[in-house]
């Protein structure tokens, strides 16, 4: 009796779900049905239908917008760094270099995108150098370093911000530049040569002698030559160093 109670309900619940099948006698292949339960399904559910769409073009619009806004942001960031060139302030011949500077953190005050940055940084240690500001040189040189994603130029501009910081005597930010310029400058070439040089002035003034001469022996061990055309040999710059300040026998 169970078994056929639940036969009997079975058979009505199929045909109160066919009695209530709109598509019941919808005429067409299987196809052009699912187009047409797709349509009956976005009719019977309009309100849930349309409030999807509205985020969905609520989110769109919003992207669009913040595209369009950083796109006129770029302009005008592009157009305030041409002014600024064109300033009689920063021409070479002109020595306001403290004027010239403070246009140039004004401009990075107002521009705050990573191009902007990039773009102010490199004049600003242009400008800090000329004027032989080196400690604030060697900021600029590291703090646009950070934000480039090449690990040579990177290491190039380590490179410059250690040779700054040694000019004004900051030893422990020099070092600190040298050795991170070495880790970015795989390669044995003539900058990495110059980056273990550092590496090794800023050790051995810091008195960690035994240090310095480990970055001159790994300076020494390179493959590479490191001449600079020929005027300005590092290899041989490190063994007059390492002459005077009792490390000789640490060279090939």
């Amino acid at each position: 009796m169970a078994r056929r109670r639940r036969t009997q309900q079975h058979a009505e619940e199929i045909r109160a779900s066919a009695a209530l099948d709109p598509l019941r006698d919808f005429q067409g292949n299987a196809a052009e049905r699912m187009v047409a339960r797709v349509a009956l399904y976005l009719r019977q559910h309009l309100r849930q239908t349309l409030i999807g769409v509205g985020i969905v073009a609520v989110a769109l619009l919003s992207a669009i917008g913040v595209r369009l806004y950083l796109d006129a942001q770029e302009q005008k960031s592009l157009a305030d760094y041409e002014a600024l060139l064109a300033n009689p302030l920063l021409d070479p011949d002109n020595q306001a270099g403290a004027a010239a500077i403070a246009k140039v953190d004004e401009y990075l005050q107002q521009h705050d995108s990573a191009s902007s940055s990039k773009r102010g940084l490199l004049l600003k240690f242009g400008l800090e150098l000329r004027a032989k500001n080196f400690g604030s040189a060697a900021q600029a040189a590291m703090a646009l370093a950070r934000q480039i994603e090449t690990p040579e130029l990177r290491g190039y501009l380590y490179l410059q911000a250690g040779a700054c910081f040694e000019d004004a005597e900051k030893l422990n930010e020099a070092l600190n530049a040298y050795s991170l310029a070495v880790d970015d400058l795989r390669e044995d070439n003539v900058l990495r040569a110059t980056a273990r040089f550092g590496q090794s002035r800023a050790l051995f003034a810091l008195g960690r002698r035994d240090d310095g001469r480990k970055a001159l022996e790994e300076l020494f061990a390179m493959n590479a030559g490191a001449t600079i055309a020929g005027e300005y040999d590092v290899r041989a710059a490190a063994v007059a160093f390492a002459l005077a300040n009792g490390a000789a026998a640490s060279q090939p």
